[in-house]
């Protein structure tokens, strides 16, 4: 007989840190920047501001 598979282990997702994103927005304020992307242990974070034309 065969054993039926094993369902996969949900792949676990980083939570959103909020101050980070708030940090995040306050170095677009203080630079000038129109967006800014981060990258760590698989978190990927863009923020960017809404350019008005």
């Amino acid at each position: 007989m065969s054993n039926p598979k094993a369902p996969a282990d949900p792949v676990e997702t980083p939570s959103i840190d909020a101050r980070l994103v708030r940090k995040l927005a306050d170095i677009l304020k203080d630079t000038g920047l129109s967006e800014i992307e981060v990258e760590h242990a698989g978190l990927k974070i863009r923020v960017a501001r809404e350019l008005t034309v």
